[in-house]
């Protein structure tokens, strides 16, 4: 059990799901995780569900705190930037799960004397799988690194990686999620054409990705080897395949890809 205080500024979606993470899986103290929410529902729900505590200010949250969790808006997590510095704990260090932000921009807002340590959740952190990405700032030292990696490993696993990645990850994952979930959508509406019902559709539907990505993991081959094991002469798979190459599917998903990394680097 991580046997250190971690001040969560912001408690919305994303931070909700690393707080419920953590809580089920025991990596920490409930009660050592302090929030500070602007929204009082969000807050109190938080407080009854996982047993966090809640502070009244920024304040009087990062003057306890060994790790500060920046999990806000952009424009939002720089302008909270002076009253951490004036009240944060000496050597606690930031943990920014903020898009586009770079560690040269928030060292220069929270002082160069304050570790910085860079992350982007895959999104997964409410059931507890996925990557984060992750980059340290050049104070970061082994401690800073061991805890910021026990923290992502209560709710995924870590990826560390340069910041000039950072980017490309932001706008794979984001991208690479709702791709995903866009494919289940005609995946369900075609095979209720077939003569299916829309309930038996979606379940089969979640049930052959869920089965490929193991199937995949477990092989520990190329998807195309066994895409290619699974092909029947003349069947069905290789006909929807062809159809598949013949709409242009793979030019739309690299395409897709691209827009979004493209996109995450200009926010940045």
């Amino acid at each position: 059990m991580l046997n250190k205080k971690i001040m969560f500024v912001g408690g919305g979606l994303m931070a909700g799901g690393i707080i419920r993470a953590m809580a089920l899986k025991q990596a920490i103290n409930p009660s050592d995780m302090l929030v500070y929410e602007i929204v009082p529902e969000r807050m109190k729900k938080l407080e009854e569900d996982y047993g966090v505590t809640a502070v009244g200010s920024i304040a009087e949250g990062v003057a306890q705190a060994d790790v500060v969790l920046l999990a806000l808006k952009p424009q939002i997590a720089l302008s909270v930037a002076e009253e951490v510095k004036a009240h944060r704990k000496p050597g606690s260090f930031l943990f920014s799960i903020c898009a586009g932000l770079t560690i040269e921009t928030l060292s220069e807002a929270y002082g160069g004397d304050m570790p910085i340590v860079r992350t982007m959740p895959h999104g997964f952190s409410q059931v507890m799988q996925g990557v984060t990405g992750v980059c340290f700032g050049a104070t970061c030292d082994d401690e800073v690194r061991q805890v910021s990696r026990s923290i992502i490993e209560s709710f995924g696993s870590a990826l560390e990686i340069s910041e000039g990645q950072m980017d490309i990850f932001t706008g794979f994952c984001a991208v690479g999620a709702l791709w995903v979930m866009h494919m289940v959508l005609p995946l369900r509406y075609g095979a209720c054409e077939a003569g299916l019902t829309l309930e038996e559709a979606m379940d089969l539907a979640l049930e052959n990705l869920a089965g490929t990505v193991d199937l995949v993991k477990a092989s520990g081959e190329h998807p195309r080897v066994v895409c290619d094991r699974i092909l029947e002469p003349g069947g069905p798979a290789v006909r929807a395949l062809n159809s598949l190459e013949k709409n242009g599917y793979y030019a739309a998903v690299v395409r897709n890809v691209k827009a979004g990394c493209d996109r995450a680097t200009a926010l940045s």
